[in-house]
């Protein structure tokens, strides 16, 4: 369903992708037509949403328009006084929504996301980036026993090694990032 959403997030590595595929794969044979794998090149991780795939109170192109040196330049500044992050993707999580792999770092993304937050003129509707360092590798496609898919999510494991040296500002046009354009790449000093 197409949409203008704006967000900084980090794609994952070629290497990570591939360790991803390859759990995705499994998983979506156990799991049979249940779960909506997500393509490669949709794989990442957010960092803080800016304008979110929902709807706001204004046309959120204009939205964006009114703010975008902002969101461009107070980026950048925040983000090149941070060295590359190196996270561990080591757990995967069930949601009724979502599989999910979760990661630590150094405290870094909270630092980051901090500093975003109190810098950058988030518009009102939009929620506060999340607390914890996720990307989301699959969807339901219909509604599935928890408990079920947690018994099969559990005989799996992951552990991703993944430096992040850059970020990239995205205008996500198709969410779940589906069909996106990289409005700038921030990288990490």
């Amino acid at each position: 369903m197409p949409d203008n959403a704006f967000a900084l997030v980090s794609l994952l590595s070629e290497s990570a992708k591939h360790q991803v595929s390859q759990l995705l794969n499994e998983l979506s044979k156990e799991l049979g037509g249940s779960v909506w794998v997500m393509p490669n090149n949709a794989l990442h991780v957010t960092l803080c949403e800016i304008i979110q795939a929902k709807d706001y109170s204004e046309d959120k192109q204009e939205l964006y328009d009114r703010h975008s040196s902002e969101y461009e330049n107070i980026t950048y500044e925040i983000l090149t006084t941070f060295k590359p992050i190196d996270v561990t993707f080591d757990t995967i999580e069930v949601s009724p929504q979502a599989i999910i792999i979760k990661g630590t770092d150094d405290g870094s993304f909270e630092k980051i996301r901090k500093e975003l937050v109190d810098r950058l003129p988030l518009p009102s509707e939009t929620k506060m980036p999340p607390n914890i360092i996720h990307c989301s590798i699959g969807r339901f496609t219909k509604k599935v026993p928890l408990n079920q898919v947690e018994t099969i999510v559990g005989r799996h494991t992951i552990n991703i090694n993944e430096t992040i040296n850059k970020f990239q500002l995205i205008n996500n046009l198709t969410p779940p990032l589906l069909s996106y354009k990289i409005i700038h790449t921030y990288s990490l000093l």
